[in-house]
């Protein structure tokens, strides 16, 4: 499909400046969420004065696909967004996705090469918000630059606290409430320096080999005066004997009115 049809395809119904304005709240939002989906599992030593010699410990417990042995990855990916003016699905390009474990870095580029210029770069940034959602690093690696400590609150709950060693960080503070029974976290609080903050999120389970990973998110936040929620479903596929994310529903609601919605579902994927 040539570009010229494409970007009408996708401006059809939907301004571009609207579309713009679609892509800097998601990044606003998603960069509070870089960690969102690394976050899934909290053990602790009550006796403990400082969170960070857990991170060791907690990324035994979390799934990776990379430390249970996948060395590389392929797939297609579909791209759905929403528009809001109709509530309908309108296709992106379809994005190739490569990952290997030798850079632990996920590459996006567009399957159709004479695709380019504002439609392009529109679908690769839209993709660029889930990179993390699709392949997670590790805890260490996402923490290494923040300071935890173990704290409890006014009524006794115990939860993990984790600071910005670095002023300038975006993301300034993570708030984990942690289950000690089952392992994982109950709740989390992100504050930010820019954008919606703090933002409150929950989480619901499923395991893979006996380890945790997040199926559903459930994020709320005020931002400029309205009350946000945002949804975000993880379905899974396995390919030998690697689970990997296969879909990622996600949809954000506005005062209860939903304003953005992706649908990404990788297919056919390729491993090793």
């Amino acid at each position: 499909m040539g570009d010229k049809r494409l970007r009408a395809i996708i401006l059809n119904d939907f301004s571009q400046s609207k579309l713009k304005e679609s892509v800097k709240l998601a990044n606003k939002i998603k960069a509070g969420f870089s960690c969102l989906c690394l976050l899934w599992v909290v053990g602790y030593a009550e006796s403990a004065y400082s969170a960070d010699p857990i991170l060791t410990d907690l990324d035994r417990a979390y799934y990776y696909p990379d430390l249970e042995g996948l060395r590389s990855m392929t797939a297609g990916m579909k791209v759905e967004q929403l528009n809001p003016s109709t509530q309908s699905y309108f296709n992106l390009p379809v994005v190739r996705v490569e990952w290997s474990a030798e850079d632990q870095k996920i590459h996006f580029a567009l399957s159709d090469s004479e695709i380019s210029g504002e439609a392009a770069e529109y679908a690769l940034n839209v993709v660029e918000n889930f990179k993390q959602m699709i392949f997670p690093s590790t805890l260490e690696r996402q923490l290494e630059t923040y300071q935890g400590t173990i704290e409890k609150d006014s009524a006794g709950t115990v939860y993990a606290k984790f600071t910005a060693r670095n002023s300038s960080s975006h993301i300034t503070e993570y708030n984990l409430w942690v289950d000690s029974t089952k392992r994982r976290i109950q709740k989390m609080k992100i504050a930010q320096s820019d954008g919606p903050s703090p933002i409150n999120i929950e989480f619901a389970y499923t395991t893979h080999k006996g380890k945790w990973r997040i199926e559903e998110s459930r994020a709320q936040f005020n931002y400029e005066g309205y009350d946000f929620e945002e949804n975000t479903h993880f379905s899974f596929v396995k390919d030998k004997e690697y689970w990997l994310v296969r879909k990622i529903d996600q949809k954000l609601k506005r005062n209860g009115i939903l304003i953005q919605s992706y649908i990404l579902t990788l297919d056919p994927i390729q491993v090793n």
